[in-house]
C-alpha cells in the first residue's frame, strides 16, 4: 500500500522495540515518518474526526487505540504528529478531553 501522506514509500510491518508490530513508511530515511497501529498485518488507519488540533491549528485529531496488557485504550493526536505538532490528549467518552 502507497503511503498517504509521501506517495514515495509503501506502508511495511515493523517490529519495535518492544516486539510490537506497527505498519511505517519505507520512505523513513527519505523524512516520512509517517506510521499506523498494525491490524493482522495491515495499517489500521484512523480516520480523522473533524476536529482541528488545539496546538497547531493545522492537524486533524484522530482517536487512536493502544493495547497493553489485553486491555485497550483510547486517546487522541494530532494528525500532524510527523510534522512536528505533539499534542495529545485522553479520550473522554469518544471525544478528545480537553485539557
Amino acid at each position: 500500500m502507497k503511503c498517504p501522506n509521501c506517495d514515495i514509500g509503501n506502508l511495511r510491518k515493523i517490529k519495535n522495540k518492544d516486539g510490537k508490530f506497527f505498519c511505517g513508511c519505507s520512505n523513513y530515511q527519505g523524512g516520512c515518518k509517517t506510521s499506523f497501529p498494525d491490524d493482522k498485518g495491515k495499517p489500521l488507519i484512523l480516520k480523522p474526526s473533524g476536529l482541528k488540533c488545539p496546538d497547531c491549528k493545522d492537524g486533524d485529531l484522530i482517536k487512536r487505540k493502544t493495547v497493553k496488557d489485553k486491555k485497550t485504550s483510547y486517546w487522541w493526536g494530532c494528525s500532524n504528529y510527523s510534522k512536528g505538532c505533539k499534542y495529545t490528549t485522553f479520550d473522554d467518552k469518544g471525544k478528545p478531553k480537553k485539557k
